[in-house]
């Protein structure tokens, strides 16, 4: 799979973004225009530069399109959602938004990105996904819709 140009631009500023030390930002494309692709890409980058990620995603449905789009990839994610749970040793998780709620401390470790789908939900009216969020040193989210001030702000306005 290659990526499309606007996809490949978006890949390389969160890449850029990352490599400078700054540790927030955030995609907004429009839906249909492959954020799901671009996410997995930013996660396989990072990996390869010896990093963790946790890709956190709404709903079941993106779940399962995020793993099955993840192993086309190259990629083994693991997932984390009710009572299925990661290993502390998983390099790619991938989340539900509310099971991470209860156990976003597991994830915790040096060099991890965080990847928010919908991460228009980070806001100051959101403290738990505020939260969540907040315990990353590197934060990417993605988002389809304008985001909200206390969003902006966490992600450094990028």
């Amino acid at each position: 799979m290659t990526p499309r140009n606007h996809q490949t631009k978006a890949i390389e500023w969160v890449m850029n973004l990352l490599r400078s030390g700054r540790g927030h930002g955030v995609v907004q494309m429009p839906t249909g225009s492959g954020k799901s692709y671009v996410a997995l890409c930013i996660a396989r980058e990072w990996l390869r530069m010896g990093g963790n990620v946790t890709v956190l995603a709404p709903s079941e449905e993106v779940i399962n399109q995020l793993q099955l789009l993840a192993i086309l990839l190259g990629l083994c994610p693991v997932i984390e959602k009710a009572e299925l749970h990661a290993s502390q040793f998983a390099r790619l998780v991938i989340g539900s938004i509310s099971t991470m709620w209860r156990r976003f401390e597991n994830h915790r470790k040096p060099n991890s990105l965080l990847i928010f789908d919908e991460c228009h939900h980070v806001n100051f009216d959101a403290p738990a996904n505020l939260k969540i969020a907040g315990i990353f040193a590197h934060a990417i989210g993605l988002s389809a819709t304008p985001w909200s001030k206390g969003c902006l702000k966490y992600f450094d306005s990028n």
